[in-house]
């Protein structure tokens, strides 16, 4: 999947909020805490889902543990999420970032949720829908065939 980015967050909020796609109370916070990086033109992201991931009963921790600690995958940059609820729609699709603090103090991440952006708490235990995609940055493994990059199968990991 490939990502446009926006000029500005300004510009993007405004896009964002323009075609009704923000209407989580949670996001007016964390638009104030996201930054968009002005070198980066383009993303190329997966989106596989927990089972295609082989995940069986994880949490958001153990999610981003698992892409990121078998080199599948970086965090995305927090501008993926406005980027993706103007791009994509339909299934639910969660980021894998840094978490935003917001003012109640808790973590977020952002997520797409039928087409609404909206703010996602990465509850640790709260068990992830095996349907749910899980968006990230791809590492290049040069290693092993593109096939195998999930270690797509039967059975959980």
């Amino acid at each position: 999947m490939e990502l446009r980015v926006h000029l500005g967050i300004q510009t993007l909020r405004a896009a964002v909020q323009g075609a009704g796609l923000d209407n989580d109370p949670w996001m007016r916070d964390l638009w104030a805490r996201i930054t968009i990086n002005a070198e980066i033109q383009q993303l190329g992201l997966l989106a596989p889902t927990v089972a295609e991931l082989r995940l069986c009963d994880v949490d958001w921790q153990h999610a981003v543990g698992h892409v990121i600690g078998n080199g599948i995958g970086q965090l995305c940059p927090a501008e993926v999420g406005p980027l993706l609820a103007l791009q994509q729609g339909g299934e639910e699709l969660i980021v894998l970032m840094e978490t935003l603090r917001g003012l109640n103090d808790c973590r977020y991440t952002l997520s797409v949720r039928r087409g609404q952006l909206v703010a996602y708490q990465p509850v640790p235990g709260r068990v992830l829908s095996p349907s749910s995609r899980l968006v990230f940055i791809p590492t290049t493994r040069t290693d092993e065939p593109a096939s195998d990059t999930f270690g797509i199968g039967s059975g959980c990991i």
